[in-house]
């Protein structure tokens, strides 16, 4: 008899005792299952005070500090009962800036806490989602005869047309064709396009819409080397996505330029 007394006795302390806690249960709506580079995705994490006081000095955090920002990351107090909504923010290419990488990504926010006594308690929740490039590619470049081989004269105008596909079902804009090669004596050119670093760029001002199709004409010409008799180099069309200052190649075509005197 004794003992069924202590026992009732216990159970009955600790569920005093947890009555004297707070409890946050974290949930989240609307989480993305992939983000390509050009994307921002808002969705809603709900805290929900379940224990039987105000859990105190409430704090958000994420295991990247640019994979996620909230709307408010400290909030005063949230009483027994009470929820409270935060709204957070992924920036595709802030995250990439982070981890240079594409691949699945795993984004874990704790919330701290503290009850009247000053113990501390961490909730935690995650999700996963894919961060991809945009689905939007070099079709085709057409140059010269032969099929990725150009056979020209020295100083001969060669036209050089490149077809761009958006298979992204979304808008795609910042988009660039760059023209790059280790030989030097090479220029691609139209009229608004420009030199940068050795390689040759050109903004693409249209905004491609689902399954559209684009295509761009330069000129391109090239020299040989003092003495040189022929010359074979490669030539490499890009196709950039850039924001802010950060780009990603998203697709590219090389092209086997050889040179024959005049």
């Amino acid at each position: 008899m004794k003992r069924c007394m202590v026992v009732i006795i216990l159970l009955l302390s600790g569920c005093v005792i947890q009555d004297d806690v707070p409890e946050i249960r974290v949930t989240l709506a609307d989480t993305p299952r992939e983000l390509i580079v050009t994307d921002t995705h808002e969705f809603v994490i709900s805290l929900k005070n379940e224990g039987g006081v105000a859990a105190l000095d409430v704090t958000l955090e994420s295991n990247i500090p640019a994979l996620l920002t909230f709307d408010s990351d400290k909030i005063d107090k949230i009483e027994k009962g009470s929820s409270k909504d935060v709204d957070a923010t992924l920036v595709a290419v802030d995250i990439l800036k982070e981890t240079s990488e594409f691949d699945t990504i795993e984004a874990i926010i704790k919330v701290k806490y503290f009850d009247v006594g000053g113990d501390q308690k961490i909730a935690k929740t995650s999700f996963k989602f894919t961060l991809r490039k945009p689905e939007v590619h070099i079709d085709k470049v057409e140059a010269g005869l032969l099929p990725g081989k150009i056979t020209v004269r020295e100083k001969e105008k060669v036209p050089i047309s490149v077809y761009i596909k958006n298979e992204e079902d979304r808008r795609m804009e910042n988009l660039f064709i760059v023209f790059c090669s280790e030989y030097e004596h090479v220029t691609v050119y139209r009229l608004d396009m420009e030199e940068v670093d050795g390689c040759f760029e050109y903004i693409i001002s249209d905004i491609l819409w689902y399954n559209d199709l684009l295509a761009k004409g330069f000129t391109m010409e090239a020299e040989l080397p003092p003495g040189a008799r022929e010359v074979s180099f490669i030539l490499q069309v890009k196709l950039i996505w850039r924001s802010e200052g950060y780009e990603v190649t998203l697709d590219m075509a090389e092209l086997k330029i050889q040179v024959e005197p005049r």
